[in-house]
């Protein structure tokens, strides 16, 4: 599956004083792209992951570099 590889990449965190897997950031932007490029889904499903990958890459700028250059563009708009 898919999105296998992003449990092995998990690192243990403490959540709310629980110890559990927690995905990578990079790990879930690139779920996100998936989710997005993905035209099975819904438009407005496809809508929130666009607008989570514009919260994140906002948030860590340096991400960018990693997105498809379809999605830099619509960054640039």
């Amino acid at each position: 599956m898919r999105y296998q590889g992003f449990v092995s990449n998990a690192d243990d965190r403490t959540v709310l004083g629980y110890t559990m897997k927690v995905a990578r950031l990079e790990d879930v932007l690139e779920g996100k792209v998936w989710a997005y490029m993905d035209k099975t889904r819904r438009r407005s499903k496809r809508q929130k992951d666009l607008a989570d990958i514009f919260r994140i890459v906002e948030k860590y700028p340096h991400l960018e570099e990693t997105l498809p250059q379809i999605l830099r563009e619509e960054l640039d708009k």
